[in-house]
């Protein structure tokens, strides 16, 4: 199989826009390289096709939450409250990175007690 080259336009674009690197908007990126955002989309979708492995990009705030969800374990509910969003804001982001392609475990919340535990228990310690 021929492995496509990447021009220097398509690397310098990436890398401006790529969380894992500079992390810049596609507004951002277009203002600073003089080019349009249709253009640099446009650019972003034959790299897509390139490698498809590098994809999806998240903004800044996703990638930080994804940090958060997958490097440190915080649910939601603790994440909300380190960013000061609320769990519905989180919620959202959260949604927009799956809809981007991003593949995130199941996030469970904690489990919290409530009376009703008490005769579902088997065995006390």
């Amino acid at each position: 199989m021929c492995e496509r080259q990447w021009t220097e336009q398509e690397e310098r674009i990436f890398r401006m826009v790529h969380h894992d690197f500079d992390g810049l908007t596609i507004r951002e990126a277009s203002d600073k390289l003089g080019l349009s955002t249709r253009r640099i989309q446009y650019i972003l979708k034959g790299i897509k096709k390139k490698a498809p492995q590098l994809f999806p990009i998240l903004t800044k705030r996703e990638n930080t939450i994804a940090t958060m969800l997958l490097e440190k374990g915080l649910s939601i509910e603790q994440i909300a409250i380190a960013s000061g969003k609320t769990e519905n804001h989180i919620k959202v982001i959260i949604h927009r990175m799956k809809e981007k392609g991003f593949v995130i475990p199941n996030i469970k919340e904690p489990v919290r007690y409530t009376p009703e535990h008490d005769n579902k228990i088997k065995e006390k310690f």
